[in-house]
């Protein structure tokens, strides 16, 4: 099972060697020590550049079930060192016994794009930015958003779901530059490339939400590959992917949000170039490192997570979508 206590660390430092002494994880530079953990209090590591790990430090971490993730220098996802999973066989075999059950699939993406569009309401109407919502584009898509999560559940099968939830989000999207700072227009979503530096903040947050329910899911003993919403494809975390819909919103979108208007991230923290688009600067990366685990500690995110993903256990266990709608009850007071 997951432990919501266990922290995630992050390490940008170019250079730097992590190592094992003893029972600690050491992080080192130029033959100095600039943190050290207890293998206890590590759920997964995270990467950015040119660091090295130890080879006894890598048996122990696959050993104790921890994660590393590999990104480059600009926080590009390169790819993950997967420790040992759960030995939950029961939670896999009654995903898989289920996956391929078209209409129950169905009920479980129904309840969770519901809740990510109630999520986006709840976004929007708390980050208003002070603007009057009874006459506003912002309360047109407020009212939209409740049209479309009506429709969810009138649908037959996934793909005309996924058309209610791709306009769903446009919409959602299209009225961000009424409450974001002039000096940051947002204009569209977009990802590879990112045209913007809010894209590029919410791509970047996306994944390091993404690392974070991999690892979850996987305590819990579920298989990744295997979902309820995205398709099956060769390589895709299908099931990570489905889990992260409902909290885009009330995780990252509004916390983002809220970064840009407190003026916590600046135009200095961004480059551009044709080789990489918009990114984080060294400096501007750690920065923003900082503060995004000052919120997933802040709001205890591994916590709500966890909550959640019990909900879909329960779900596949029972074959019953109780499960999700009371873990997606239980998540969003927390935080809208």
């Amino acid at each position: 099972m997951g432990d919501s206590h266990l922290s995630t660390i992050f390490v940008t430092e170019q250079g730097a060697l992590l190592k094992k002494s003893g029972r600690r994880i050491l992080i080192t530079k130029d033959k100095k020590v600039i943190l050290e953990r207890h293998f206890s209090d590590v759920a997964r590591i995270l990467l950015f550049g040119n660091i090295q790990l130890s080879t006894q430090l890598i048996s122990s971490v696959l050993q104790e079930g921890i994660d590393v993730s590999f990104f480059s220098m600009f926080g590009k996802y390169k790819g993950r060192l997967v420790g040992q999973n759960s030995k939950n066989i029961y939670t896999k075999l009654s995903q898989l016994t289920y996956w391929n059950d078209k209409e129950f699939s169905l009920s479980l993406a129904k309840e969770t794009i519901a809740y990510k569009i109630l999520g986006q309401q709840k976004v929007l109407m708390k980050r208003r930015n002070g603007i009057n919502i009874t006459d506003s584009p912002i309360a047109d898509s407020i009212k939209k958003l409740q049209k479309y999560r009506e429709e969810v559940f009138k649908q037959t099968d996934l793909s005309k779901l996924r058309g209610v939830e791709g306009i769903s989000s446009k919409n959602y999207f299209s009225c961000w530059d009424y409450i974001l700072p002039e000096e940051f227009p947002f204009e569209k979503r977009s990802r590879r490339p990112a045209l913007n530096e809010v894209n590029s903040v919410l791509n970047f947050s996306y994944t390091l939400l993404l690392n974070e329910i991999t690892g979850i899911l996987n305590s819990y003993g579920f298989d990744v590959l295997f979902g309820y919403y995205h398709s099956l494809k060769y390589g895709r975390i299908s099931l990570t992917l489905d889990v992260m819909e409902l909290f885009r919103p009330i995780l990252i979108d509004q916390w983002v949000i809220q970064m840009f208007r407190e003026r916590k991230l600046t135009k200095n923290i961004f480059s551009n170039n044709e080789e990489n688009g918009i990114r984080f600067t060294n400096e501007g990366l750690k920065m923003f490192l900082a503060q995004y685990q000052k919120w997933i500690n802040q709001i205890e995110a591994n916590k709500l997570i966890e909550i959640y993903v019990k909900g879909l256990e329960k779900s596949y266990m029972e074959g019953k979508v109780d499960g999700i709608k009371q873990g997606a009850e239980k998540v969003l007071p927390y935080l809208l």
